[in-house]
Formats: structure tokens, sequence, C-alpha cells
């Protein structure tokens, strides 16, 4: 499940950091160096998602003791959302008009025009979330989840709303209050969707196509290990600052680097900043729509995600970096290809880069 966010896309340039060098002392003359890296995603920071659309794919409403399938349909959301480690704030709203529905109880096909009408709306107030990540990972059962006494941030794979829903069915009306709403987060489903919009217990359940999705994730920060050479090991950090267009899979992607730990290779003792860009790619892409269903299943949500709502994806991230060592007499600058896993939470990468000595 980008899940990147793509867990696509996200901290691309991250990997860079990993200056892998030979054994490289500190030198006045240019020396090339070679760098191999892992890193993993340990914190999100802060995040902000804006997403509305829509195209119908899909429809099904209980009320009143009828589901209708909706076949032709005007619909409209929108969602504005910020998380700040594990709390959420915002509001999204959901509207849905339709002249064309089909009841299963309705077969005849003489019913009046007004039978067929059916429309749903409601503004939501956005509070909490079922995270698709959580950080840091520290669950032993689940790859993707911070036990609940360590959770420092989570990446949203549902926002959950409350608010009053209107519904229109032929002439009958009917409010329903503070009903709960799941919002499913672009992240999960690249490149337009479908997502899912619907109640917890499947009584609303709506795949729509989004015409617009951008995320925002600030302070997100990664750490990993750095190999120099045969014998010399460091470590790195990265702060990143990671803006995603979903619809289209790319991100532009630029922060901090701090290496450190390296003792035959002081060289590498440094810190400066980096810039490229993600793109999310369809190679290796799986449909993950089951297996999310059967993770809500079992934290209570009894419902059947429609068709294709969810897509894992990973990352590969490029880009540039400008570095200064520890005692300042060395700068060092490069570029970065790194590849992320499925889903984008953690990468491998290589880099290319030139120590100059003052």
């Amino acid at each position: 499940m980008k899940t990147r966010s793509a867990l696509v896309g996200a901290t691309s340039a991250t990997l860079l950091i990993l200056l892998l060098g030979s054994n490289v002392a500190i030198a006045a003359e240019n020396q090339s160096i070679t760098l191999s890296y892992f890193g993993i995603m340990t914190d999100i920071g802060s995040q902000s998602y804006r997403s509305s659309g829509g195209s119908l794919v899909s429809a099904s409403v209980t009320a009143a003791g009828k589901t209708f399938s909706l076949t032709s349909a005007h619909l409209e959301y929108s969602i504005d959302a910020k998380v700040q480690g594990n709390n959420v704030a915002g509001h999204a709203t959901l509207q849905l008009k339709s002249h064309g529905a089909k009841s299963g109880e309705e077969t005849n096909s003489g019913e009046d025009n007004n039978s067929g009408q059916f429309s749903v709306a409601g503004r939501f107030d956005l509070t909490g979330m079922i995270p698709a990540i959580g950080f840091p990972i520290t669950d032993p059962n689940n790859p993707l989840a911070c036990l609940p006494n360590s959770c420092t941030s989570q990446i949203p794979g549902f926002l959950i709303g409350v608010g009053d829903l209107k519904l229109k069915i032929g002439d009958s009306r009917i409010t329903l209050p503070s009903t709960p709403m799941l919002f499913e987060s672009a992240y999960l489903n690249p490149f337009g969707g479908p997502i899912f919009i619907g109640t917890p217990d499947g009584s609303i359940s709506i795949a729509v196509k989004y015409s617009s999705a951008i995320s925002h994730w600030a302070n997100v920060k990664t750490s990993g290990t750095v190999q120099a050479g045969t014998s010399d090991q460091g470590a790195f950090t990265l702060v990143s600052d990671l803006t995603e267009n979903l619809l289209m899979g790319t991100e532009t992607d630029r922060g901090k680097i701090t290496l450190f730990g390296f003792a035959s290779t002081p060289a590498l003792n440094s810190a400066g900043e980096f810039k490229g860009k993600s793109v999310i790619p369809t190679a290796g892409e799986f449909d993950c729509t089951s297996s999310l269903t059967a993770q809500l299943n079992s934290i209570g949500f009894p419902l059947t995600l429609p068709p294709n709502t969810c897509t894992a994806t990973g990352a590969t991230s490029t880009g540039g970096f400008e570095l200064r060592s520890a005692q300042g007499e060395n700068e060092i600058k490069g570029t970065y290809v790194d590849n992320w896993f499925v889903p984008a939470i953690g990468f491998v990468g290589q880099s290319t880069a030139t120590i100059r000595g003052d």
C-alpha cells in the first residue's frame, strides 16, 4: 500500500546519504567514490492530504430496508486533512446524486421516476484514522505496524470522519446524525484510484476515482547503514520534506543528511543537503484489496472493499547532494539512485560522488 504512498514515493532522496566509499583519506585532490546503502523510515513527522473528485465506479447503499445499486450518478467528494504524529484533524465532504438507482426489491420496470431518485450528502469532521503503517515498526506480528504504546507517527490508510448523513430516496428524506464514514487515502491506490468511501459496516460502499490528490510530509526521518570499502561501516540519518502528486505518481524531495561513525574514512563523517524526485513505477505493483479487507475485518470492520481499491507499489528516487565533512576541510558532491521496497518503507541505493579537499 504506497502502501506510499505508492507508503509510495516518499523520502526518496533520503537514500542519497549513504556515501559508501573505498578507504578514502582526506586529501587535497579530488577523489571519486561509489556508495551503497540501506535505509528505513522511522518517523513521518507532520502530514497533510488534499484529495477531490470524482468519477463513480460503483456504489451500493442500504437504507430503509432496501439496497440500492447506483448505475448513473453525479459524485463529488473532497478531503482536507492534517496528521501530526498519531492525531488527525480536518474535514471531508460527500455528495452523490442519481436518477438511476436500482433497488434489489424494486424490479418493476414501470416504476415512476421519483422512485429511482437517490442522493447521499454529508460533511464530516475528520478525527481519527485506520493506519496503513505505524512508526517505529515494533510489532513482531505485523511488519507494517508499531505497538500501541510505542507509536510516534502513523500513515493513514483510511481517515475516519463523523457527520450528519442526509439521504433522499424518491420523495422520502432521511437524516442519520453522527454517522461514521471511512475515506480511503489515495496513498493506497495511486494514479487516480479508485478509492473507497463508505461506512464501517459496509451499508454504504462507494468506489470513486479521484481527479486530484496531493500529499505533503514534513520532518520525515530515515536512518540506515553505510558500508565504506570492505572494513569501515557508518550510519546516516535523513530529515526530509516530501510533496507527492498521487494522481501522477510523482514526488519532489529535499532535506538534510548526516553521516557519522566512520573510523577508517573520517572524510565521510559529514552533513549537508539533498534534493531530487521520486516516481512510482508500475513494475512490481500488486493488488492488495483482499489483504486490506482482511485487515479491516480483523479490527472489527465487517465490510468488503470494492474491487481494485488498493495497489501496493514501490518507488524510484533520483537526485543529488552536497555535504561538508565534520572538520570542514572536505566537500562531497554526488548523485544517487534509490529503489524502494514494496510497500515503500525502506530502500537500497547506490551513489557516485567526488570528495574535494580544500
